[in-house]
């Protein structure tokens, strides 16, 4: 099936499979390409191959219809050399009018078993970012399609009216003008000094309007550690999942965090946002939106200083 019909627009799926890996970073900066092909197909009925945590967010955001785990056996037999996939998978993958897959597949075994199992249209992109902005780089193959999307117009996550006044109300728990403080990530060479982020946390309690709350991830129980010993008072948002935080992070007003997957989150979510970069590059890797402040300090995160991250986040956020 061609890409194009015959007035050069993109063809019109009807029922479309995406495969997407990745932890939260990775997922959140995908969510472009997804609202472009949702944008160009608003009647096709989209389900998404993700991880089981990152997944509902696209759900959430009304940019998928389904959703089901990478986990499942049937995506691991794709990968196999010259696999022989049963029946019932072979007719499900054949029910999809477009199936577009950013699962690294090295040895083209993915591709193979994929056109094998008879996909009627496989557009394949890299998850691997070689140039440019990665958000840029995601959504290039949808270029297959005839899709060319602006990054800006599809930027963002935007959610159901409810899911943000449930929000609202968890976050009323902790002030009216809510800052959310990350302070963890997936590494710890990513991470702005533990002391530095309760040394903004007090000053934003003590000189401003503005309520500050910690949110910690599931692989930052060494800062929850450090938090307990902690005698400031600073309040933590309880365990949630994904969707659950993104509700919570829409209610903010602002946002501080490392180069995290969170802090991408809270970009999507076009919130003022003040993300702090060490070695990772950010003219590829950065948070994008209208209110997103990169600090960058490659050499050693300890040198940005608190009050350089307090000044760029109370100037971007509207005042309490």
């Amino acid at each position: 099936m061609d890409s194009k019909n015959e007035a050069g627009m993109a063809a019109p799926y009807k029922k479309i499979l995406i495969l997407r890996g990745g932890a939260v970073g990775d997922f959140v900066l995908t969510l472009p390409a997804l609202t472009a092909v949702r944008r160009e197909w608003p009647e096709a009925h989209i389900e998404l191959a993700a991880n089981t945590a990152v997944g509902p967010l696209a759900l959430a955001g009304g940019l998928v219809d389904q959703i089901s785990s990478l986990d499942n056996a049937d995506f691991a037999r794709l990968f196999a050399a010259e696999a022989q996939l049963p029946t019932d998978l072979t007719a499900r993958l054949q029910s999809f009018d477009l199936i577009l897959s950013y699962l690294n597949d090295p040895d083209g075994a993915l591709k193979r078993n994929l056109l094998n199992a008879g996909a009627r249209r496989l557009v394949c992109g890299s998850p691997l970012v070689t140039t440019g902005h990665a958000i840029d780089a995601l959504l290039r193959p949808l270029e297959e399609l005839a899709i060319r999307a602006d990054p800006q117009e599809c930027a963002g996550l935007h959610l159901a009216g409810q899911r943000v006044e449930q929000g609202r109300k968890r976050m009323a728990e902790f002030g009216e003008s809510v800052v959310a403080i990350h302070p963890g990530s997936g590494s710890p060479k990513k991470n702005w000094p533990i002391d530095h982020f309760i040394e903004l946390a007090e000053r934003l309690m003590t000189q401003t309007g503005f309520a500050p709350v910690l949110t910690l991830g599931e692989a930052d129980e060494a800062i929850a550690r450090e938090l307990a010993a902690d005698v400031t008072g600073i309040p933590v948002l309880p365990p949630c999942s994904l969707v659950e935080l993104a509700q919570c992070l829409s209610a903010c007003v602002g946002y501080v965090g490392n180069d995290s997957g969170i802090t991408h989150l809270a970009a999507a979510l076009r919130i003022p946002v003040v993300a702090l970069f060490g070695p990772t590059d950010p003219g590829v890797w950065a948070p994008r939106g209208p209110n997103v402040k990169v600090i960058h300090a490659p050499e050693e995160l300890a040198n940005i200083a608190v009050n350089d991250v307090y000044v760029s986040l109370v100037q971007g956020v509207p005042h309490a």
